[in-house]
């Protein structure tokens, strides 16, 4: 399994890569979420949350666009692939 690669739509900054293995953690759990907030920023969070999802509901590859869901609620562009 591949890490998760959030591009940044800013060429000055880096591109994030989140180990692929933090999908392993209980997501689900609120607790567990608030765990990490002091690992992960916010943005970092709700990728995970997702991709986490798909990966528990046996989605092998995907390509998610965050800056679609980004655009569409008004919020910051990022996009993201898992694989």
């Amino acid at each position: 399994d591949e890490d998760i690669i959030i591009y940044s739509p800013d060429y000055d900054d880096d591109d994030t890569i989140i180990p692929y293995s933090v999908l392993e953690g209980p997501w689900d759990s609120e607790e567990y979420y608030f765990q990490n907030s002091t690992v992960y920023n916010e943005e970092e969070l709700d990728v995970i949350v997702i991709m986490w999802y798909f990966k528990s509901i046996g989605s092998d590859s995907f390509y998610f666009d965050y800056e679609y869901v980004e655009n569409t609620v008004g919020e910051d562009n990022v996009i993201t692939k898992c694989s």
